[in-house]
């Protein structure tokens, strides 16, 4: 873990293999690597869009429990996992998912 300085705010760069992740220490904290990808395994499994995905994930504790997630949890909404499958097309790591 590397910290940087952007402006007025520091910023965490984690590296997580060939994924690197620079969030600033202002706002929400970023979505743990591991709830992510346990998103897409969803995704794959159950063949749903980003939009269903996180609607199923707000509706089935099943889903939750899966990821490890309290109802009291932030769930990530469909944004964020498109950019997080996004960013694993960038390095080539979808095709070995």
């Amino acid at each position: 873990m590397v910290f940087l300085s952007q402006g007025n705010y520091p910023t965490t760069k984690v590296t997580y293999g060939h994924l690197i992740f620079t969030k600033s220490n202002a706002g929400r904290k970023p979505t743990d690597v591991i709830v992510m990808f346990k998103l897409l395994i969803l995704q794959q499994m159950y063949a749903i869009s980003d939009d269903e995905l996180e609607f199923q994930v707000n509706d089935r504790v099943s889903f939750m429990e899966f990821l490890g997630l309290g109802i009291e949890d932030h769930i990530p909404d469909a944004k964020t996992v498109w950019l997080f499958r996004d960013n694993f097309a960038k390095h080539d790591l979808v095709k070995e998912v």
